[in-house]
């Protein structure tokens, strides 16, 4: 026979909601289609030669594509490398274009 202790810890463990986390998970599901549906449609497909414009933008002919997650030094970055300042952002721009 259980004791009214081991009872009651058995009774924490399930949750009193248990599709709360599904039903969540589909409500940012669905917050996510107004964002999808204002996409450009003019940038679906895009072709021909690209050129760098910064670390984190594309160009296109006159199209400007922002690389959305992209963390990459800008082109007038500095760093300190060894105790010195080194223009590090436009070595990298030089090695993109």
């Amino acid at each position: 026979m259980k004791s009214d202790t081991a009872t009651c810890i058995e009774a924490r463990m399930v949750p009193a909601h248990p599709f709360r986390l599904i039903r969540l998970a589909l409500a940012l599901m669905l917050g996510c289609i107004p964002a999808m549906a204002q996409a450009d449609p003019d940038f679906d497909t895009l072709s021909g030669p690209a050129r760098a414009i910064d670390a984190d933008t594309l160009e296109f002919g006159f199209k400007r594509i922002d690389l959305w997650g992209a963390d990459a030094m800008n082109r007038f970055q500095q760093c300190r490398i060894n105790g010195q300042s080194t223009a590090c952002g436009a070595e990298a721009w030089q090695l993109t274009t």
